[in-house]
Formats: C-alpha cells, structure tokens, sequence
C-alpha cells in the first residue's frame, strides 16, 4: 500500500530524509490505514524532508490526520487525498512546506471524501491546485496555491478529478456528499477558483 504504511494508532514524525515509494507503481508514498482498533487513530507528522509516491504521495483515510509542517510532498498522479469510502473523517493540517503535482495534469490535493483541508503558508502546484468533492477546506495566510494546466477543462468522472486548471475546484461528489469552502486571508491564491455547483454535475453522478 505504501513505501510506509501507518495504521492502528500508530504516531509516525519525520524530521528529515526522502520517502521515495516504487516507480511505475499505485504504491503511496505514505499510505495511513482506516483504524482496525476502536478509537485508535493514526498520524503522520512531517517537519522536514521529502516525501514522493509515482501515483499517491500521501493517502490519508478514516480518522486519521497528516500533519505538514515544512518539507514537500510530490506526485505524477495526485500528491495527497483521501477516499470518498471512508466512514470517519480525515485530517490534513498544512502549516508549511510544498506540495508539487509533477506532470501538470492532475490536482495536487484531490479530497473526495468526508474530513478537512487546513492550509497555512504553504505552497500547492498542480494541474489543479486542489479538488473538493466532500468536506470542508480553510485557506489561511500566506498559502498559493497554483493551478498550471494551460486551460480550464471539466469532465464528468463518478469518482475522480473532473477539473483540470483551476486553482481551486469544488465539485459535488456522486454520493451527494456535503461540500463547503472556507477561505480566510489568503491574498495569493493564483490563477482561478472554480465552482461547479449540482445541476452541471448530473453525469458526475451517474455509474
């Protein structure tokens, strides 16, 4: 599942270092589990050093939180996410350091599922800077977030990214799951905010 995979409670900080997960491969850099143990909620806290998955560089399920607060995350699929599957909510608090979508196609935060995105200083670059297809998302001071596909392009997709080249897209998932954007004092979001809203979802919705 993942060049280092985290579940069942366990606490994992990484203070330095290269987290590199196989080449070619569905393998996450860091893959955090859904508990098997009852209130047991796992975590991954990066200070420092660089984290890489071919498809996944950090997958993030149920009740657990990734904490970020300098390094880089980096992907040629999608850099971090969750799973619109998950039954717990999931937690990713930003508070520093990259986050670069490699191949310019994809978002670098793609977020499905039930949980929050909190971003603070820090620096997100992908086709599409991040996509929210459930839960709720807080921008704070002093993050950009860069989206570097050339054009704005929509495609119906059940489960997956339906936007390349906004900076921020927020698109209802097919299980109707609730959606919310919060962005507070964050002057350097660049390129476009994107809102796709339920009646020009309908495909997105349909098997």
């Amino acid at each position: 599942q993942g060049a280092i995979s985290v579940a069942n409670g366990a606490k994992v900080i990484i203070n330095g270092g290269h987290i590199n997960g196989p080449e070619k491969s569905s393998c996450s850099g860091i893959y955090m589990y859904q508990p098997t143990v009852a209130g047991a909620a796992s975590s991954v806290i990066l200070n420092n050093g660089y984290i890489y998955g071919y498809l996944y560089g950090v997958t993030v399920l149920d009740d657990c939180s990734f904490i970020m607060n300098g390094g880089e995350v980096s992907s040629h699929g999608t850099c971090l996410l969750n799973n619109g599957s998950i039954a717990a909510p999931s937690t990713m608090l930003i508070n520093g350091g990259k986050i670069i979508q490699l191949d310019n196609d994809n978002p670098a935060i793609f977020h499905p599922g039930i949980g929050t995105v909190i971003l603070s200083n820090c620096t997100i670059i992908g086709g599409t800077g991040i996509e929210m297809r459930a839960g709720n998302l807080i921008v704070n001071e002093g993050t950009k977030i860069i989206a570097t596909y050339s054009t704005i392009k929509e495609k119906a997709n059940s489960s997956g990214a339906t936007v390349k080249g906004a900076a921020i897209a927020v698109s209802q998932q097919r299980k109707k799951l609730v959606s919310s954007l919060m962005m507070v004092n964050s002057p350097d979001i660049v390129h476009s905010i994107k809102r796709m809203f339920k009646k020009i979802q309908r495909l997105l919705w349909q098997k």
